[in-house]
């Protein structure tokens, strides 16, 4: 990734809502459902811990990020963002987690 850029991920729960802005921006023009979406998977993405497989996975599942999202709305789930406490291995730039190799601009 280019310097100053961000990862975003949107997990399986999260897909339907994405598509949603998708479909706002592509049919009325209106960016702000999308611009709404891509903050929040950005915020998520950024708050994940990303250190190991396993612990990566839990936290994914507690998450919610690996419910199909019409089963996750039917059941009345979302993504949760990862918990608040600062994680060791993360530093806080921004109000948002961010990981080690992080360097402000």
């Amino acid at each position: 990734m280019a310097g100053g850029e961000e990862r975003i991920i949107v997990p399986t729960v999260f897909r339907d809502n994405y598509l949603a802005a998708l479909r706002a921006l592509t049919r009325t023009g209106r960016p702000d459902p999308l611009i709404s979406v891509l903050d929040f998977a950005q915020r998520w993405t950024l708050a994940v811990n990303w250190i190991s497989i396993p612990e990566t996975q839990r936290e994914l599942e507690a998450c919610n990020a690996f419910l199909d999202s019409d089963e996750a709305e039917a059941e009345g789930l979302r993504l949760r963002m990862p918990g608040q406490n600062l994680r060791e291995g993360f530093t806080w730039a921004d109000d948002l987690p961010r990981p080690p190799s992080y360097h402000p601009p």
